[in-house]
């Protein structure tokens, strides 16, 4: 779970701190959320390998992970920096779909089921990334635009909001189910 509290936390410090650093020194905060995309990935696919079992799902995500940063790179030389990384979020946000998909399959098909924090924080980052999915495929060509940037910063509060909710819930249960646990033993 530590890459989870790394992740809430970044996201934190990004969201108060790194954002409007970046629109202050750099003149725009695109910059801080390209460098958000690489490591909220790296974060959520970490996550994925250390409680996923099965070796050939963490090969999976190994490898999506490879073929992730190749298209950063790609993106890097390809497209301006300063610009929206739609490309990159797009396939971050089918990337942690499927490693949430794969988690929960992984849970239903084993004998030992529980509705831990795992499940809750899966469907917490497919009802962000599935929400915010088509908006960040938008934002290349339409970020500088003001009324879609409004629209933007609310939708994904929003989504975010529910995300952080679901991740909290997942956690207190979790907190909750150990400590009964340790008072039965």
């Amino acid at each position: 779970m530590p890459f989870i509290y790394f992740y809430l936390s970044y996201c934190f410090i990004s969201d108060v701190i790194l954002s409007k650093l970046s629109l202050r020194l750099l003149g725009s905060e695109i910059y801080s959320y390209r460098v958000f995309t690489i490591i909220e990935f790296s974060l959520i696919a970490l996550f994925f390998t250390s409680i996923i079992a099965s070796s050939y799902y963490k090969r999976l995500i190994y490898v999506s992970m490879c073929l992730f940063y190749f298209l950063l790179i790609i993106d890097f030389f390809t497209n301006s920096f300063n610009k929206f990384d739609s490309l990159p979020t797009g396939i971050e946000s089918i990337l942690i779909i499927l490693f949430c998909i794969l988690l929960i399959f992984e849970k239903l098909n084993s004998e030992n089921l529980h509705f831990n924090y795992t499940i809750w924080i899966s469907f917490a980052l497919i009802i962000f990334f599935a929400g915010t999915f088509f908006l960040f495929i938008l934002s290349q060509n339409n970020f500088n635009n003001t009324n879609f940037s409004d629209t933007y910063g609310y939708v994904v509060a929003i989504f975010n909001s529910i995300k952080n909710l679901l991740i909290g819930i997942g956690i207190l249960s979790e907190s909750r189910y150990n400590f009964k646990k340790l008072q039965g033993a």
